[in-house]
């Protein structure tokens, strides 16, 4: 079966930008439906991070990592990439978005250790 699949993706010609629609529409979701899925039956530790990138964008960056019930080794993997308002960047403004992900998506706040990494920039 893996060497039909093989052929299979072989043979496919896609042009770059059908095919970066596939990878950021399917196959990146499929990812993350499969993370969240872990995080729903395992604990995680949630490492979180707010930066500004080139553009003076503000970004929140969440990373988990957990311990994969089918493979039983860690994984940390990229969860979300959440902007800021630039304009009201507290530490309170930043854990109410990080609060109402968690909610968003349904994650259980009692399965967590959390790690914040706030970078200060002087």
């Amino acid at each position: 079966m893996k060497d039909i699949i093989s052929k299979i993706v072989r043979d496919i010609l896609l042009a770059r930008k059908k095919c970066s629609h596939i990878v950021k529409n399917v196959l990146a979701q499929r990812e993350v439906e499969k993370i969240f899925e872990n995080l729903k039956i395992c604990k995680y530790s949630i490492l979180v991070d707010e930066n500004t990138d080139i553009t003076d964008n503000k970004v929140m960056c969440i990373l988990v990592r957990y311990v994969s019930p089918s493979s039983k080794q860690i994984k940390t993997q990229l969860l979300e990439l959440l902007s800021l308002d630039a304009k009201d960047c507290s530490m309170r403004k930043i854990f109410e978005t990080f609060k109402n992900f968690l909610e968003e998506e349904k994650l259980s706040q009692l399965k967590i250790l959390l790690e914040w990494h706030v970078i200060m920039h002087l």
